[in-house]
């Protein structure tokens, strides 16, 4: 048994560290209110769509259940986890978004804001590679 090559963590303007797997890359694609971005396998096939910051909203909630294949909302840390697989066009969408559990809402206590990683999942290795990407995140509380 091998162990693979370490990946690289990628901090998002002090947003917070990512962890890539090894054979990825990420580049910021835009905006001034939020972080976005894509993350890309380089071999080709996935490439993740992320929105983090004030402005990003929550891409996944409770509210958009009903329209997803399936839908998970569950605690992990301090923070909050919805997951939902969508069926766009014939295509399974899945979109990760993690609210920290304070700081969001009128009050500005010094918590981060939601981050939100969107893919189309064509593979289970695409799913297994979103999942590990998105909840290796950890959002950095504003002004650290």
């Amino acid at each position: 048994m091998t162990t693979p090559a370490p990946g690289t963590t990628v901090d998002l303007d002090g947003r917070g560290p990512l962890e890539l797997p090894a054979g990825f890359d990420e580049r910021r694609t835009g905006t001034i209110d939020s972080r976005r971005g894509e993350i890309r396998r380089a071999s080709g096939g996935l490439t993740i769509n992320y929105d983090i910051g004030a402005m990003s909203g929550l891409h996944m909630h409770p509210l958009k259940a009903a329209s997803c294949l399936w839908f998970r909302d569950q605690a992990l840390g301090d923070q909050r986890v919805y997951i939902g697989l969508a069926d766009i066009s014939g295509r399974q969408e899945l979109t990760i978004t993690l609210v920290p559990r304070v700081g969001i809402g009128p009050r500005d206590d010094g918590h981060s804001h939601p981050a939100n990683f969107t893919a189309l999942i064509e593979s289970n290795q695409d799913l297994a590679d979103i999942l590990l990407i998105a909840l290796s995140y950890r959002p950095r509380p504003r002004g650290q």
